[in-house]
């Protein structure tokens, strides 16, 4: 632990972080319409808990992904990223061993999942209750899906997304002003995973908590 903290800091030493410039952010594809970015206070994640399996068949209607390399799904209500698993590695050796889970809902016990978004003031953003609509039967390798929600003044969200041959996903989220003003949006993404204590104590980390660049210093945040 003494080690890897010495080569921590020693790379933040001669590698210092460089703050990212402000981003401006525009309501392309609808010309004239510009939407600014503007900070805000990202959502809270759900705490109900309950088996993968549950969650899963719980959670509403769901857009398959199908692949040589992946399976699962992505929720439409709330669009996330959260049912998928490694179609060529299993739990064990045996070849009928169950497929490696790699993101699971947020309400199981093991939640692991990728959510992007928007969010603004005194307009009505998508969130985790949303539900998007799609012409798209599946996710499959290199055919675009698109996502879209009408928030009911003047703005259309969509989310277009794309699975190559292999495991990425590539996602441009978008938003069309059609609205008669401008707007501050910020977008956002992020992966979260949820330990109990039999799986922390397992870990051996050097820090434990939220850490980022803000005014250009670094900062970490201990949960402890």
């Amino acid at each position: 632990r003494v080690l890897a903290r010495g080569s921590y800091f020693a790379w933040q030493a001669i590698f210092p972080p460089v703050p990212p410039p402000a981003v401006q952010q525009s309501a392309k594809p609808a010309a004239g319409n510009a939407v600014s970015s503007a900070p805000a206070t990202l959502p809270t994640p759900d705490e109900i808990e309950t088996s993968r399996a549950d969650a899963l068949a719980e959670g509403g209607a769901r857009l398959p992904i199908r692949s040589a390399r992946l399976h699962g799904s992505i929720a439409l209500k709330g669009a996330r990223f959260d049912d998928i698993t490694l179609a060529r590695y299993r739990e064990t050796v045996a070849p009928d061993s169950p497929e490696i889970k790699l993101l699971s809902p947020s309400a199981s016990l093991q939640g692991y999942f990728a959510e992007f978004g928007w969010l603004g003031q005194n307009v009505k953003v998508p969130d985790a209750g949303t539900v998007w609509k799609t012409k798209a039967k599946e996710i499959r390798p290199n055919e675009r899906v698109v996502l879209w929600w009408e928030n009911g003044q003047g703005l259309r969200f969509e989310r277009r997304l794309t699975l190559d041959a292999h495991y990425m996903f590539t996602l441009e989220q978008v938003v069309i002003n059609q609205g008669a003003g401008d707007l501050q949006l910020t977008p956002f993404g992020r992966v979260q995973r949820r330990f109990d204590d039999a799986h922390l104590q397992h870990y051996a980390i050097s820090h434990e908590g939220p850490i980022g660049v803000l005014g250009g210093e670094l900062q970490e945040i201990s949960y402890q």
